[in-house]
């Protein structure tokens, strides 16, 4: 089986987004240089595992030049206006090789995909519609081995369909992102005939969740429900609540327990009844 991936790769400074590949102050500072580090080894291990997944694999590392900790193979400098464009670059820049691979990957640089996600993504596309996606949880593991989908954090909810796939309940959840594609060839030429990805009117945060969500518009994305990790990749930096999402997700529950406008109505309709029944 041959397979292309795209790993999209920043690190640096930049105005346009905050996270664990932004980097502030200067390039040969002790914090620079130790975070430096540390992005190497988890890119380094990313890279590592997504070799393990077939005997033919290609991985091209596409990003900004001067912007990145290893070479890069695809250099989206002067094609793109910002790092936030980068997803949707590597993504578009995909479909000059759609008849030369088997399956396409695409992935943020902090992502890890073991071997056993991805065949499960291969069996699934045997029998599953052209539609539908088996999309992976992205899970984070705490010092206490406590695993939190972030994704499912971030965005709460679920959509109402649900299917039986491998013995385990799965579900489509409100929030589309994991900061990964996985497409085999037939359903990345579904996705560019059908997709929001070259007209970009989906908006998710930044650009590079839009472009995510953009690719993966036109198909159902199954999520393991029953067992979060049992379908699922790791998120090697710790995800942190923009503060602003915190206070626009406050709402009138968080001071009144959901149990006490029940209370009030259950009282309001039996004095209602009682009413009735005496007075009227």
């Amino acid at each position: 089986m041959k397979i292309l991936v795209h790993i999209n790769h920043f690190f640096g400074s930049n105005s346009y987004f905050k996270g664990k590949s932004s980097v502030y102050g200067k390039n040969n500072s002790k914090d620079y240089d130790k975070k430096k580090l540390v992005r190497k080894e988890k890119l380094s291990k990313v890279i590592s595992s997504l070799e393990t997944l077939s005997d033919s694999v290609s991985i091209r590392l596409c990003g900004y030049d001067q912007k990145s900790i290893l070479p890069l193979d695809i250099d989206f400098l002067d094609q793109i206006s910002n790092p936030t464009e980068i997803m949707y670059a590597s993504l578009s820049e995909m479909e000059k090789d759609i008849n030369n691979f088997d399956y396409f990957i695409n992935i943020e640089d902090d992502i890890l995909l073991t071997k056993a996600t991805f065949e499960r993504v291969v069996k699934f596309d045997r029998i599953s519609l052209i539609n539908e996606i088996l999309h992976p949880n992205r899970i984070e593991y705490s010092l206490n081995n406590k695993n939190i989908c972030i994704d499912i954090k971030s965005i709460p909810g679920w959509n109402y369909n649900q299917k039986l796939i491998f013995n385990h309940e799965f579900r489509s959840a409100l929030n589309p992102h994991s900061g990964i594609a996985i497409f085999s060839q037939k359903k990345l030429k579904y996705a560019f005939q059908n997709s929001d990805i070259k007209i970009k009117n989906i908006h998710l945060y930044a650009g590079m969740d839009s472009a995510f969500a953009s690719i993966h518009s036109c198909f159902i994305l199954w999520r393991s429900y029953d067992s979060i990790d049992f379908h699922s990749i790791e998120h090697l930096d710790k995800w942190t609540q923009p503060p602003s999402d915190i206070l626009s997700g406050i709402n009138k529950y968080d001071f009144i327990p959901m149990v006490v406008p029940k209370i009030i109505k259950y009282i309001y309709l039996i004095l209602r009844n009682l009413f009735n029944k005496f007075f009227l």
